[in-house]
């Protein structure tokens, strides 16, 4: 698979991805949420973030008005298709979102998800240890984010996990095997 065309920008500075859409975090919620990237673009000024602008303007507009004085730090894009946003996942330092989808995709290529939500429906992602529920706060979002950015045993504790949270990856083998047995 080819760099996609983000990545020129990046280069080898620390990324993080980030996609925030929830109706949940729309207004100002989601004002508080980049206050929190602001705060760690200024305390950490090497780092980029990687943002994904969800189609709906509710939420495209706030974060490009919140974060347009951040250019060297911020870059926007419209929807990844899923082999960039693989690659995007991938080649982050972590993720900060409130997507349930990528908790899941996350876990699987463990990867650190910060969970910008009140709650999830993933706890296994959270007993496991790759996601980390912070909630909507600027106030956590901003700390557990230059913890995951400054401390790099934290990072080595996240990312040390080794089983997929989510199951094996054996389900449709497993389910054809107690199927064939029920028919015979």
């Amino acid at each position: 698979i080819p760099e996609p065309e983000f990545m020129k920008e990046i280069k080898d500075r620390p990324m993080i991805l980030m996609t925030a859409h929830r109706r949940e975090s729309w207004g100002k919620t989601l004002e508080g949420i980049c206050a929190a990237v602001t705060d760690v673009i200024k305390a950490r000024n090497d780092v980029v973030f990687l943002i994904p602008l969800h189609k709906n303007p509710i939420v495209r507009d706030v974060i490009k008005n919140c974060l347009k004085d951040f250019n060297a730090n911020v870059i926007f894009t419209e929807p990844l298709n899923y082999p960039d946003f693989v690659y995007a996942m991938n080649k982050s330092l972590f993720i900060l979102s409130d997507s349930g989808g990528v908790q899941e995709e996350a876990s699987a290529i463990n990867k650190p998800v910060l969970i910008m939500r009140t709650l999830s429906e993933r706890p296994e992602a959270i007993n496991h240890g790759t996601c980390i529920l912070v909630g909507t706060g600027r106030e956590n979002i901003r700390n557990e984010s230059l913890k995951i950015l400054n401390e790099p045993e934290y990072l080595e504790k996240i990312i040390s996990k080794n089983k997929m949270p989510f199951g094996d990856g054996t389900a449709s083998k497993k389910i054809h095997e107690i199927v064939r047995e029920f028919l015979n």
